[in-house]
């Protein structure tokens, strides 16, 4: 299985599944939930890591609880990690958090770490949270919607 994504750089790249332990980032943005579903299956991902600080949006479909529930009618589970990952303010047990997440996308976990922000040059999750976890080995694939980049 391949998956066009991109890197911090924002040059595309394909990522063959069992050659490079790879952790995905994706940034909900104000698509449609099933936008948001179709790149989510389109790259194997099984667990979606909510980021953000605060896990409420403008956008009612990313509200925690209820894209909580929405995951999981798609079978794939959701993990509020915000108050290690987040953006704003203080994050607790961030490096046993980084760990652990990459720990388990080097177990065979597909893992994406989600915010708010579409445009991943925007985001925490290309200027804090990549940098960590391309420290302990993994690559990062940030996944755009058709026509972002």
């Amino acid at each position: 299985m391949c998956c066009k994504c991109y890197n911090n750089d924002m040059k595309q790249q394909d990522i063959y599944e069992n050659v490079q332990p790879v952790i995905y980032s994706i940034g909900h943005s104000n698509r449609s939930f099933d936008e948001f579903q179709k790149l989510l299956f389109n790259a194997g991902i099984q667990t979606v890591i909510d980021c953000r600080s605060r896990p409420r949006s403008r956008f009612p479909q990313f509200n925690q609880n209820r894209l909580q529930s929405n995951l999981a009618d798609s079978s794939i589970y959701y993990e509020f990690k915000g108050d290690n990952l987040g953006g704003l303010g203080t994050n607790v047990d961030q490096v046993e958090t980084i760990d652990d997440l990459s720990e388990r996308v080097k177990l065979g976990e597909c893992i994406v770490l989600m915010c708010s922000e579409g445009n991943p040059a925007n985001c925490h999750r290309s200027s804090v949270l990549a940098p960590l976890f391309e420290s302990k080995g993994l690559v990062v694939c940030h996944l755009l919607y058709e026509g972002m980049k």
